[in-house]
Parts: structure tokens; sequence; C-alpha cells
């Protein structure tokens, strides 16, 4: 059997194929352009083609070549549901043959599951019995269980009673596990909370130096810490985007702290998932409040909710033996 999860992130889409029982790990900026009908597109940008409905896009690092004008917004349910159909398909181009697909969605937009769903099936044509939705945080949870701290075996003893936080691009999605299950208090969403806090600074320090840069483009400054402008480098770049990571951190542990006190004093652990914790990881063991015996971060934390849709999916095609 073959199983696609896809986290279509507003900052990144990280996927987890399963093959046989064989995993495989793929990344890829949420950057998505519409090209004119008649754009020529040079072959090393080919892998980043697709088309859909008649109409043509650039998906991935591609798309962040196009001016930030010409790039989708991607930090909202609207845009979430626009671009879902033309990521998903260039992974559906790539990969023949997927048994069954599942993605995943913010808990803050849980109650436009079947919406999104509906708009993927009509989109593609697919057969609405073979995609599935989860809401984010979930799939982390249900990959925390299989793989505890790596999905590659090294720790497989995951903990029972803790509070999970994933750190998305808009959205961070909270949730309380307590001996192993899920419980209704603790569990919450919010939106314009995650790494875009860092991608608007970052695109504010650029504009203060003359260069208007989209979203996308930000988030990846903040990952390269390398940019350049009309071939000279963006002067005091890196360290900007070191101190904005750093605050950023530093307000989201407090946050934390303050809202859930009460939960936390009860848990064996504070784990932060997504793409945001992997994001964080150097600055979180510098914060004021880090605790290395409470906070943990697992190994490849941003594909954990794409791994947990895969772990879903396996227990779903087991239900059906």
């Amino acid at each position: 059997m073959i199983f696609l999860g896809i986290d279509v992130g507003s900052g990144d889409v990280k996927l987890t194929l399963w093959n046989d029982g064989a995993l495989d790990f793929y990344k890829q900026i949420n950057a998505v352009a519409k090209l004119p009908s008649n754009a020529i597109i040079p072959p090393e940008q080919s892998d980043d083609l697709v088309e859909l409905n008649g109409n043509k896009y650039l998906v991935g690092p591609s798309a962040v070549m196009i001016r930030a004008s010409s790039q989708f917004e991607t930090a909202s349910y609207d845009a979430i549901k626009k671009l879902s159909p033309i990521v998903i398909k260039k992974f559906l181009d790539k990969y023949k043959h997927i048994d069954h697909i599942i993605i995943d969605i913010s808990i803050a937009y849980l109650n436009q599951s079947a919406d999104l769903t509906s708009h993927i099936v009509t989109s593609l044509g697919l057969d609405p019995n073979k995609i599935s939705i989860v809401p984010q945080g979930i799939g982390c949870k249900m990959a925390y269980d299989k793989f505890g701290d790596s999905p590659y075996g090294t720790e497989t003893t995951p903990v029972k009673s803790y509070y999970g936080v994933d750190i998305g691009f808009n959205t961070t999605d909270c949730f309380q596990v307590v001996k192993g299950s899920l419980t209704s208090d603790g569990v919450s969403a919010k939106e314009h909370t995650g790494i875009i806090l860092i991608a608007e600074r970052v695109v504010d320090f650029c504009k203060s130096q003359g260069l208007t840069i989209s979203l996308s483009k930000a988030k990846e400054l903040i990952i390269t810490k390398n940019g350049s402008f009309r071939s000279q480098p963006i002067k005091g770049l890196p360290e900007a985007i070191d101190k904005f990571c750093q605050e950023y951190c530093d307000t989201l542990l407090a946050t934390v702290e303050n809202e859930n006190k009460e939960i936390l004093d009860v848990s064996d652990s504070l784990i932060l998932f997504g793409g945001g914790a992997e994001l964080l990881r150097p600055y979180v063991t510098k914060s004021p409040l880090y605790n290395p015996e409470f906070i943990r971060i697992p190994e490849k934390a941003e594909f954990y909710n794409s791994l947990g849709l895969i772990v879903y999916a396996l227990r779903k095609n087991e239900a059906k033996k």
C-alpha cells in the first residue's frame, strides 16, 4: 500500500510517503504563482510547473522567484483552500499509484473540513473514498504515540502525559494528552500566532531598506539568513533574523506558560512540534524559560503532522481487515 500524507501549511508543505513500510520525507516552501497562458518555462523550473483546469502555476521554490505581486497569499483558510488542489496536484503528478491521500487542517479551521475536502475532490477529480482529513496537532499526537521522539527509532518510548504545541506559519495548535489520551481541556488554535509574526518583521526590515518582498520570500530568508538586493547583501539581515526569532521564541514560551500553567504543572513534558519547532530549536535552548528536563522537540518535528497522517491511514486500513 502507498499512502501520501500532505501537511499543506501556510509556510511550508511537508510530505510523508509510506510505501509498504518505507518512509520518505519531503519539504518545500508553500509558494504558488499563477502564470500567463503563454509563459515559457525554463527546464530547471519544469518540476515546479503544475497545470490544472486550464491554468498554469509554479509551485514551490520557483514561485518565490516570481514578483511578489504575482504570488498567492497563504496565511488564511481561503488561501489554504485555494492553494491545496494546486499543491496536491504537483505531488500526484510526481508520485503515481497512490492508494490513499491524507491531508490535515488547523483546529482553527476545523468547521471547514468538509468544505475543504469537497473542494479538493472536485478540483482534482478524486475518488472521495481515497482522501481523508485530520486536524493538525492530532496528527502530531498519532505520530508521537507510534514513534516517540524520533521516527528513526532512536527513542521509541513516548511520554504519556504532555502538552503539545504545533507551531505553524500562521497558527499554533495546542492539545493536552493525559496517560496517552487526548483531553478536551487545553485544546486551542489561534490564527496569526505562528512564524508569520517573524516573517512580517522581516518584510518590514527589508522594506526599510527599499526592498519589497512577499511573506513566502520572508520565510525563505528566515531559513537561509542570506538575501541580497540588486546584488548587494541585505545589511544586518542575519542579526535581525536572530533577534526576531529569539524574541518570538521567548514570547511564545511565556504565553504557553501563562495561559496553561495548571495543565503544565500536571504534565510530564511540553512538546513542541511543527515547522516552527524545527526553526526555533536553537533559540529554545537559549530562552530563559528553557528546561531541558521538561521541554522536548522531537527529531524531524516539522514532519510529525504528515507522519501522523500516515499513522492514521495505517490504522484505518487495518480496521478494514
